[in-house]
C-alpha cells in the first residue's frame, strides 16, 4: 500500500495532496494576511510597545542600583586610600620619635658615659624594622587592616611616644577612618545584594539577561579594622 502511495504521489502530486493532505507544522498554516491586518497588526505593534517601554524602565532601574554599587565602592577605595595615607604620617611620627630618642640616648652617652636607655633605643628600632613601619608606603591600602594594632603595642610600650599631641591626633583620625570603612563596606554589601537580587527577579533578570548585566563582588569586612576600633585614646 505504501508503495502505491508514492507511486501515486510520483504521478499525480496535486491529486495525491487532495486526496491525503500532508501534516504541516503550526506556524505554516498561520494566515499571516490575518496578522498583518487589522487586529493582528494592533496586537502586534501594541506588544512591540511594551516590551520597548518596560526595557526602558528596566534598563534605568538596573543602571541606578548598580551605579549606588559602584559608587560605594569607589568611596570605599577614597577611604582606604585616606588611611594609607593616615598610617604614613603616623610612621613619620614614629621615625621622628626614634630619631630623638637616638639623640637623647647618644647626650646621655656623651655626657654621662652610658645609660640604659640605649635598651630602649635599640628596642625600639628593632620594632619598627619588624613591623615593616617604615615601608607602609608599599603595602596595599587594603592590607593595612592589622597595622594599627602594631602602633598600639608600640605606644603602650613607649608612654612618651603615646603623649605625643602629633601621634594622638593621627590615632584618633585612623580609628574614625576605620570606622567609616567598615560602615562603607557594609552599605556597599547591602546595594551590591539589592541590585543582585533585583537582576536575578523576573521579569527583571530577563532584561538584565538582554542587557549582558553581570554580578558585582562582594567585599568581606576586614576583621582588624573592627578589633582596631575597639582600642580607645
Amino acid at each position: 500500500m505504501n508503495r502505491i502511495s508514492e507511486t501515486i504521489k510520483q504521478l499525480f502530486p496535486d491529486d495525491f495532496n487532495e486526496i491525503m493532505p500532508s501534516k504541516r507544522p503550526w506556524w505554516q498554516k498561520l494566515d499571516l494576511d490575518a496578522l498583518m491586518s487589522g487586529w493582528g497588526l494592533k496586537l502586534l505593534v501594541l506588544g512591540v510597545a511594551v516590551f520597548l517601554l518596560a526595557g526602558i524602565y528596566y534598563w534605568n532601574r538596573i543602571i541606578d542600583l548598580e551605579t549606588n554599587v559602584i559608587t560605594e565602592g569607589h568611596q570605599v577605595d577614597v577611604s582606604l586610600q585616606l588611611r594609607k595615607d593616615l598610617f604614613i604620617n603616623l610612621a613619620k611620627t614614629v621615625l621622628d620619635y626614634a630619631h630623638h630618642e637616638r639623640e637623647m640616648f647618644q647626650y646621655v652617652v656623651d655626657q654621662r658615659g652610658g645609660g640604659k636607655g640605649g635598651v630602649d633605643q635599640e628596642k625600639l628600632a628593632a620594632f619598627i624594622k619588624q613591623n615593616n613601619i617604615t615601608d607602609i608606603s608599599k603595602i596595599p591600602a587594603d592590607k593595612l587592616g592589622g597595622v594599627l594594632r602594631n602602633f598600639n603595642a608600640l605606644a603602650e610600650n613607649y608612654p612618651q611616644l603615646r603623649l605625643n599631641e602629633n601621634f594622638q591626633t593621627l590615632m584618633k583620625a585612623l580609628i574614625d577612618i576605620n570606622a567609616k570603612i567598615t560602615e562603607r563596606r557594609v552599605t556597599y554589601n547591602s546595594n551590591n545584594n539589592i541590585y543582585q537580587t533585583y537582576i536575578q527577579q523576573f521579569p527583571a533578570g530577563l532584561y538584565a539577561f538582554l542587557f549582558f548585566q553581570k554580578k558585582l563582588p562582594y567585599i568581606e569586612v576586614d576583621s582588624d579594622v573592627n578589633s582596631a576600633n575597639r582600642v580607645a585614646y
